[in-house]
């Protein structure tokens, strides 16, 4: 996800709507993985991952203006790792 983002989205703004698109993507994806596990051990990833795919527009991967930074998308990307690796 934090790759295809990284050539997506350039200082702030979208220069690949086809990467940024599959970013979001690989998100969704993931989040719906992460809904189908079962038990509490399971929620901290949902949540994190739920965070992750909000950091789209709500209408999804539409092209806008100002982006969120990688950084930001990297670094939450770094906790949905860290909620895997818990399980």
């Amino acid at each position: 996800c934090a790759d295809e983002y990284a050539v997506g989205v350039t200082n702030g703004k979208i220069t690949d709507p086809g990467e940024y698109q599959d970013a979001y993507g690989f998100a969704v994806v993931a989040r719906k993985y992460a809904d189908r596990l079962e038990g509490t051990s399971s929620e901290p990833l949902q949540m994190e991952l739920k965070l992750l795919v909000d950091m789209w527009p709500s209408e999804g991967p539409v092209v806008t203006d100002s982006a969120t930074p990688l950084s930001t998308i990297a670094a939450q990307v770094a906790r949905v790792k860290l909620e895997l690796s818990t399980l």
